[in-house]
């Protein structure tokens, strides 16, 4: 049950780091999409893992999950300037490399919020890893039909960020909250 409750639960996490990774996969370029989007995941699945160990730590570096959030937001309100700046300009590939950069920074920001909600729901290291590959799965799959889809329907690509501004949004708030208390 625990298996199933925590690979559940990490396919809805990970919905939105399939989005942002489907989102920039298209910056690579054409040649590079495939290679993004497994790396992408590869990336996602290791930090997570990685991060499962290192947990004790991570729920006390409240810094860290602010900069993920600002960062979030940051790219949104980006892709929405530069949209208005390109209007109908062609999407510009920015290449393998810085892609993938910025692909495997946002698998950690994604990640530290996963970890932490799967540590909740159990203490068998087994049962977490088991949960994460599932949800990481989920992420390869819902991130190549999220890349062709915008590719088909460029409009949808605009909707993506917003997604990604208002997750950021959401865990600036979340980590706020857990830092300062301000519920009732």
């Amino acid at each position: 049950f625990s298996l199933l409750s925590i690979s559940f639960l990490e396919i809805l996490l990970s919905i939105d780091n399939a989005v942002v990774i489907g989102l920039l996969a298209r910056e690579a370029g054409p040649t590079h999409k495939k290679k993004i989007l497994f790396y992408g995941f590869f990336g996602a699945f290791w930090l997570r893992a990685l991060l499962l160990l290192l947990v004790r730590w991570l729920t006390r570096v409240f810094w860290l999950k602010i900069a993920g959030a600002l960062y979030l937001v940051f790219i949104s309100i980006a892709h929405f300037m530069k949209e208005r700046e390109m209007h109908e300009e062609k999407v510009h590939t920015r290449g393998f490399w810085p892609t993938l950069t910025k692909v495997i920074f946002i698998d950690l920001v994604f990640a530290v919020d996963s970890v932490l909600a799967v540590v909740a729901l159990t203490k068998h290291l087994w049962i977490m890893i088991g949960g994460v590959a599932i949800g990481m799965a989920a992420i390869r799959l819902i991130a190549g039909v999220i890349s062709t889809l915008i590719d088909r329907f460029p409009r949808l690509e605009s909707a993506g960020y917003a997604i990604i501004g208002i997750v950021g949004v959401r865990m600036l708030v979340d980590a706020l909250n857990e830092k300062y208390q301000f519920s009732n």
